[in-house]
């Protein structure tokens, strides 16, 4: 993933100095820029997605743990930290 991210960081860059080279500030362009809310929530379902795919084996993991999960485990648990 960090490697997508300076590809994509190169690209904007490659993008903002040909732009500036036909005399359009893109970055105060961007600065100027009002998203309707169709793009907002196109952004926001982009932004879920990403996270969804980053924090699925997490999710996945304490599900699996809370499954596993008796009140007899919760209080040996107990016993056990309380004994050292």
């Amino acid at each position: 993933m960090p490697e997508r991210v300076s590809v994509l960081a190169d690209q904007l860059d490659a993008t903002q100095r040909v732009l500036a080279k036909h005399s359009i500030d893109a970055r105060a362009e961007i600065q100027a820029l009002v998203l309707d809310d169709a793009a907002l929530e196109e952004r926001e379902a982009r932004r879920q997605a990403m996270l969804e795919r980053m924090f699925y084996l997490v999710r996945k993991e304490a599900a699996e743990a809370a499954g596993k999960e008796t009140t007899e485990s919760y209080f040996a648990a107990l016993d056990a930290i309380a004994e050292r």
